[in-house]
């Protein structure tokens, strides 16, 4: 649904997006890590609202329900728990990251490095709603996350030291 409020350059990108996600629905329809079919995201106002979800699984998935659950072959068995094993390491260096906030939210270079990262994070999410395109895609922007987060957890080390040192 074409914007009111937007110059028609920019609501013709939102237009051009949900038209790669339909094409992927309709191209991989019965992908096993599909998610969402159910959300027609063919306005900015529900592409603005599906953005916590897009966050969610953006930076989350594969989730753990997936690292474990039944597989129809044992090598697919064998990546999901590959995946997972990556995952659960991702997690906590994103705890890091959360703790990087703290640490430098008023370096601009630090919200230019977040905010690349969120937008090559969330596109591929938004146009291509499967889980193992996402995970390809995404890949680099979620390590700049993970190197920010293991950043954080060593300045955090080098303080502690140096504190204990006194």
């Amino acid at each position: 649904n074409p914007s009111t409020y937007l110059p028609t350059v920019i609501d013709n990108e939102f237009k051009k997006l949900y038209y790669q996600r339909s094409y992927f629905y309709s191209v991989q329809y019965a992908a096993n890590s599909t998610f969402d079919f159910d959300k027609n995201l063919n306005s900015l106002e529900r592409l603005v609202k599906y953005a916590p979800r897009a966050i969610q699984v953006g930076l989350f998935s594969p989730f753990p329900s997936s690292w474990f659950a039944e597989h129809p072959t044992q090598l697919s068995k064998l990546m999901h728990l590959i995946s997972g094993m990556e995952m659960f390491i991702i997690y906590i260096c994103l705890a890091g990251f959360i703790i990087s906030i703290f640490i430098w939210k008023k370096k601009i270079e630090f919200w230019m490095f977040v905010c690349f990262s969120f937008y090559f994070i969330l596109l591929p999410t938004y146009a291509m709603p499967n889980i193992g395109a996402l995970v390809r895609y995404r890949y680099g922007a979620i390590m700049l996350l993970v190197a920010i987060g293991i950043s954080a957890y060593i300045k955090l080390y080098i303080y502690k030291n140096k504190n204990d040192l006194k």
